[in-house]
């Protein structure tokens, strides 16, 4: 009876492993397409899927070993060994990047900054809505510089209009970035707020993103405005001291983002500040039309 449980256990455990070897060859080629488009000038992402014999790991009562015939890729070049196998199946999975043409690929956990993680993340929770995009066009070409357009990928942004508007997608999770664009332009800036949209209006996910970057505030269908402030308070005994607090401000209407954009270009209330800003928002709203 044991033994015959172990037997189904390898079979199906092989099987998981031979779909999630197919699939992770499509997958690593969407999300370097979205890293393509993010403008990640030479990276490249890739997925390592291994097992581990029993002999590499301790004993450990949630993990059970069985005999299986390893598939091309592992360790043992298609040999019959015992492998650990847990609720998951028998694959260790490791998502690798390489940050340049010539480095190698090494573990994203090791490698990525804080921005670059961001990124790597936005790229990855793009791949399934580019796959459904991509399968339908035959080819797709590349702007030259090797920096995948827009058009490309498939890219129909809804922009938002002035007053904005509440987008129909059920949204199926939640997506949070921070330090998303930590270290790059505005060019780049453009992009990832395309990218940011797409995920949440085809995507289906409802994306909070912390930027300093005004071309990516405009685009978000809602702009929340977070600032701290020093307030003076009376502590103990009736003493003076100050209090940091965090102020949120939902800008609704259509002169309080421009206001707002205005100060995240450094132009604070300046004419040419608010010009530059109700541009900006105009640019992204036309793309609608």
């Amino acid at each position: 009876m044991i033994q015959d449980t172990e037997f189904e256990i390898a079979e199906v455990g092989s099987l998981l492993s031979e779909t999630r070897q197919r699939a992770a060859i499509s997958f690593s080629e969407y999300v370097n397409d979205a890293v393509n488009f993010l403008s990640m000038d030479g990276s490249r992402f890739d997925v390592s899927l291994s097992w581990k014999s029993a002999e590499e790991i301790s004993p450990n009562p949630n993990v059970i070993s069985v005999q299986a015939r390893a598939s091309d890729n592992a360790k043992e070049g298609g040999s019959s060994s015992v492998y650990q196998i847990r609720c998951g199946g028998f694959d260790d999975i490791v998502f690798l990047m390489a940050a340049g043409l010539s480095e190698p690929l090494r573990p994203v956990r090791s490698i990525a900054s804080g921005g670059e993680m961001a990124r790597i993340l936005l790229a990855i929770k793009l791949a399934p809505t580019l796959r459904n995009r991509k399968e339908k066009k035959n080819t797709h070409s590349s702007h030259p510089g090797g920096n995948t357009s827009m058009e490309d990928l498939g890219f129909e942004v809804t922009e938002c209009t002035h007053e904005g508007h509440q987008s129909p997608v059920h949204f199926r999770g939640v997506s949070v970035f921070d330090e998303l664009d930590s270290g790059v332009g505005a060019r780049v800036g453009n992009q990832i707020g395309a990218a940011l949209r797409k995920l949440s209006h085809d995507g289906g996910q409802q994306v909070l993103c912390v930027t300093h970057l005004p071309q990516v505030a405009a685009r978000g269908d809602f702009h929340l405005s977070v600032k701290k402030r020093l307030d003076s308070h009376r502590g103990d005994y009736h003493s003076v001291g100050q209090q940091r607090k965090i102020v949120i401000d939902a800008l609704t209407g259509y002169d309080s983002r421009v206001e707002e954009l205005s100060h995240m270009l450094g132009l604070g209330e300046a004419p040419q500040g608010i010009s530059a800003a109700a541009r900006l928002l105009e640019s992204v709203s036309h793309a609608q039309h």
